[in-house]
């Protein structure tokens, strides 16, 4: 199954919301590949701007204990990827959001990412979230709204903050279920560039982070 938070998230969009939702990367051209390719294509995801290389595709393996603990170890030493000077203007056109996961190995085609994003008027979230961080939600929302103009923690089954300027934030989870799987649940962190002005109000931030972090959850 194709998962990384951005896969995860665009494919949610796309089946989920009905938002035409695309991806900007690489797969190699083995079993892994395909099957990434046949289940983004398969949910609607826009993918003719991911190259196929001669390679080995990134996966990752899934630890999960009796107590649907778990924790994940992705192999990307070998695998093909997407390079910064690949990147184009063309990737970003006609798009009103780049979603990005921070990872410290992509540093520089996140930078190069961003800066073609900003060249053409997109929107920018990224995720900073660690599956084995455990921090303050309060402290880790005012930390990030100092370098972003909307900063989100969602918090699973406890909802989500969000602090926009001095305007903070709490707002419940969107219905209540048992999980029974908590191979994919986790909390993460999205902020908003702040250079980028939005019409949404905080609520309304809250609440597609709510329903987002529902999509992270499945």
């Amino acid at each position: 199954m194709a998962g990384g938070s951005v896969a995860n998230t665009i494919r949610g969009l796309s089946s989920g919301f009905g938002i035409c939702s695309g991806i900007i990367g690489a797969c190699g051209d083995d079993e892994q590949g395909q099957l990434f390719v046949n289940n983004m294509s398969s949910h609607g995801v826009d993918l003719s701007r991911l190259q196929k290389k001669k390679g080995h595709t990134a996966q990752c393996v899934c630890l999960v204990d009796e107590l649907a603990n778990r924790t994940m170890r992705p192999c990307l030493s070998n695998a093909v990827k997407v390079q910064a000077q690949e990147l184009t203007k063309e990737d970003f056109k006609g798009s009103k959001w780049l979603v990005l996961r921070y990872a410290v190995l992509n540093l520089e085609v996140i930078q190069a990412a961003i800066d073609l994003a900003k060249q053409e008027g997109l929107l920018v979230s990224l995720d900073l979230a660690s599956f084995e961080m455990n921090a303050d939600p309060i402290a880790a929302v005012e930390f990030l709204a100092k370098y972003c103009e909307w900063a989100v923690v969602t918090l699973g089954s406890n909802g989500c903050i969000a602090r926009h300027g001095k305007d903070m934030i709490r707002v419940s989870a969107i219905g209540e279920s048992k999980a029974t799987d908590a191979t994919g649940a986790a909390p993460y962190v999205l902020t908003v560039n702040r250079n980028q002005s939005t019409h949404f109000s905080t609520s309304t931030v809250n609440s597609i982070a709510n329903q987002a972090s529902v999509i992270r959850e499945l």
